[in-house]
């Protein structure tokens, strides 16, 4: 990957979209547990905060919010974090309340979740939806691509900012075809290389305009967009149709 070139940022979905992928995917809650999910919890500590031990069976994408358990704090915003086993930071610190949640894209093991809550009483609840990689780890590994075909995957909060999402399609004559991606979570940027003749086309494609690309083999990239991104982790769905 050519580091010069910068790579488009993507914007995220509405929650009404997150959770027709969530759909998509399809839901397993035994993906991961969370401790007093759903419960009340009553504030111990204000000042060192409260943790929530998470247990991921298998890599997720969570989805988390805490608010307040009575009328009067359930729109107060409550801070939360993920933490790894030794208890340090792997994601940004997120305000959420009872209408805003934090997403956290997750490899199997033990993780916490920190909350600081001015509410005395509130609850936390979790989603948990398994999801796979499905990219290739370069581009000479990358994922091909069937035309028509939706393919999900995930980028961890633990990735890298050189950890690489690679897919590729390939065109045996001038075709007319348009790029979809959407994404939950954290910041997601991605490139697409192609044939030198395909440049203005390619240009286009990014803009999800529907072009005709001449014949040849084409890449998508998927990573982080940079270091105000290193901690952020989501899923995306990739489509070209």
């Amino acid at each position: 990957m050519e580091r010069k070139e910068k790579r488009r940022m993507l914007t995220g979905l509405s929650f009404l979209a997150f959770l027709c992928l969530m759909v998509c995917l399809g839901t397993k809650s035994y993906a991961a547990t969370l401790s007093d999910n759903g419960k009340s919890y009553e504030v111990k500590s204000t000042t060192k905060g409260e943790y929530h031990k998470l247990q991921v069976e298998r890599s997720s994408f969570i989805g988390i919010t805490a608010f307040g358990n009575e009328d009067g704090t359930r729109n107060r915003n409550i801070s939360i974090v993920c933490l790894n086993r030794q208890k340090k930071a792997i994601s940004p610190t997120y305000k959420v309340n009872v209408k805003k949640a934090a997403y956290f894209s997750l490899k199997q093991g033990t993780y916490y979740i920190k909350v600081r809550s001015s509410a005395p009483v509130y609850r936390i609840y979790a989603t948990f939806q398994s999801v796979k990689d499905n990219s290739g780890p370069s581009m000479k590994k990358a994922r091909t691509l069937k035309l028509g075909k939706e393919t999900y995957g995930i980028i961890y909060n633990t990735d890298s900012l050189k950890k690489q999402n690679w897919y590729k399609f390939s065109l045996k004559k001038p075709t007319k075809v348009q790029l979809k991606i959407k994404k939950a979570g954290g910041k997601l940027g991605f490139q697409v290389k192609g044939p030198a003749n395909a440049s203005g086309q390619i240009a286009k494609l990014k803009q999800w305009k529907k072009v005709t690309l001449p014949a040849g083999n084409y890449y998508i990239l998927l990573a982080k967009p940079g270091k105000t991104a290193v901690k952020d982790g989501g899923i995306y769905s990739i489509l070209i149709k």
